[in-house]
Protein backbone atom coordinates (compact mmCIF):
# COMPACT_ATOMS: atom_id res chain seq x y z
CA UNK A 1 0.00 0.00 0.00
CA UNK A 2 2.79 2.36 0.62
CA UNK A 3 4.55 1.76 -2.70
CA UNK A 4 1.26 2.39 -4.33
CA UNK A 5 1.07 5.96 -2.91
CA UNK A 6 4.33 7.10 -4.41
CA UNK A 7 2.73 6.09 -7.88
CA UNK A 8 2.03 9.71 -9.88
CA UNK A 9 -2.16 10.42 -9.14
CA UNK A 10 -2.28 7.56 -7.04
CA UNK A 11 -3.84 9.82 -4.49
CA UNK A 12 -6.32 10.99 -6.46
CA UNK A 13 -7.19 7.63 -7.32
CA UNK A 14 -7.46 6.53 -3.43
CA UNK A 15 -9.16 9.12 -2.88
CA UNK A 16 -12.16 8.44 -5.57
CA UNK A 17 -12.02 5.11 -3.87
CA UNK A 18 -12.92 6.02 -0.39
CA UNK A 19 -15.15 8.72 -1.64
CA UNK A 20 -17.10 5.53 -3.60
CA UNK A 21 -16.90 3.35 -0.20
CA UNK A 22 -18.11 6.27 1.72
CA UNK A 23 -21.73 6.70 -0.88
CA UNK A 24 -22.41 3.03 -1.29
CA UNK A 25 -22.31 3.00 2.52
CA UNK A 26 -24.78 6.06 2.40
CA UNK A 27 -27.00 4.75 -0.55
CA UNK A 28 -27.45 1.00 1.50
CA UNK A 29 -28.37 3.03 4.91
CA UNK A 30 -31.06 5.20 2.29
CA UNK A 31 -32.18 1.70 0.68
CA UNK A 32 -32.83 0.21 4.14
CA UNK A 33 -35.06 3.42 4.87
CA UNK A 34 -37.27 2.63 1.73
CA UNK A 35 -37.75 -1.12 3.11
CA UNK A 36 -39.14 0.42 6.09
CA UNK A 37 -41.62 2.81 3.93
CA UNK A 38 -42.67 0.11 2.13
CA UNK A 39 -43.39 -2.08 4.71
CA UNK A 40 -45.26 0.82 6.79
CA UNK A 41 -47.76 1.67 3.47
CA UNK A 42 -48.23 -1.87 3.15
CA UNK A 43 -49.72 -1.48 7.10
CA UNK A 44 -51.96 1.84 6.24
CA UNK A 45 -53.51 -0.02 2.86
CA UNK A 46 -54.47 -2.96 4.60
CA UNK A 47 -55.65 -0.48 7.80
CA UNK A 48 -57.60 1.68 5.18
CA UNK A 49 -58.57 -1.34 3.06
CA UNK A 50 -60.46 -2.89 7.00
CA UNK A 51 -62.12 0.65 7.39
CA UNK A 52 -63.30 0.66 4.29
CA UNK A 53 -65.85 -2.33 4.45
CA UNK A 54 -63.29 -4.74 2.86
CA UNK A 55 -63.09 -3.04 0.08
CA UNK A 56 -59.49 -3.52 -1.96
CA UNK A 57 -58.07 -0.15 -2.74
CA UNK A 58 -55.60 -0.46 -5.80
CA UNK A 59 -52.38 2.07 -6.02
CA UNK A 60 -52.89 1.31 -9.71
CA UNK A 61 -55.95 2.89 -11.83
CA UNK A 62 -56.68 1.53 -14.82
CA UNK A 63 -56.55 4.21 -17.80
CA UNK A 64 -59.53 5.91 -19.05
CA UNK A 65 -61.37 4.80 -21.88
CA UNK A 66 -63.33 7.81 -22.16
CA UNK A 67 -63.45 8.24 -26.01
CA UNK A 68 -62.35 12.09 -27.44
CA UNK A 69 -64.47 14.02 -29.85
CA UNK A 70 -62.46 14.49 -33.03
CA UNK A 71 -62.54 17.54 -35.16
CA UNK A 72 -63.04 16.93 -38.59
CA UNK A 73 -61.18 19.57 -41.25
CA UNK A 74 -62.58 21.00 -44.01
CA UNK A 75 -65.80 22.84 -44.23
CA UNK A 76 -69.04 21.51 -44.75
CA UNK A 77 -70.58 23.83 -46.93
CA UNK A 78 -69.65 23.16 -50.87
CA UNK A 79 -68.16 25.30 -52.58
CA UNK A 80 -69.46 27.39 -55.81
Amino acid sequence: MGRIADLPGAKGMLDGVSTLRERVDDLQKRMRGLDELSRRVEALERRVDELSGGKKSSAKRAPSTRSRATKKSGSSSPKT
